[in-house]
């Protein structure tokens, strides 16, 4: 079941969200999904509210069902300012890896939202020694699961790096 704060974070009222969280909601409650707060604000595009919650305290590392966690699926949907701030806020595992493998640059390489190449040269100004070239379950590197999509240039910052990462 959805609480108040989950329903307040889906729509992105940050006073009510400030409220519940005054009123006393519990923070960590977790989704059927096993969902945070925190991963409903990335889905949803709430930069505001991921700012809110990690003012707060809220786990920046918790992992949902798929063993993703928020910056996983900001990163998958192409939600600039998300990532943004989970990026530059928190210390989120920005290298975690979900159940198939991936971390979120694999995600970024399979999805390729239309914002893909703003978030790659996000984690490449923040995070420079990015891993860009561990393998997800199967093997394949973000790189490269970026070429076979068509998306050659979105993980262009790191090319120089070329495959010694």
């Amino acid at each position: 079941m959805h609480t108040a704060l989950h329903l307040a974070t889906i729509a992105g009222s940050e006073l009510l969200v400030r409220n519940l969280l005054l009123a006393g909601a519990q923070l960590g409650a977790l989704t059927p999904q096993r969902r945070t707060c925190l991963h409903l604000a990335a889905l949803h595009d709430h930069p505001h509210i991921a700012q809110v919650l990690l003012d707060k305290g809220i786990d920046c590392d918790a992992l949902d069902s798929d063993l993703n966690n928020a910056l996983h699926i900001a990163v998958k949907l192409g939600h600039v300012a998300v990532t943004r701030v989970l990026l530059t806020e928190s210390s989120v595992n920005a290298t975690a890896v979900n159940l198939r493998g991936q971390n979120p640059l694999h995600l970024l390489a399979c999805h390729q939202p239309a914002s893909a190449p703003a978030i790659a040269k996000l984690f490449c100004e923040v995070m420079p020694d990015y891993p860009v070239n561990a393998p997800d379950v199967h093997g394949n590197t973000a790189l490269l699961l970026s070429y076979q999509r068509g998306g050659a240039a979105l993980l262009d910052p790191w090319a120089p790096l070329g495959s010694g990462n």
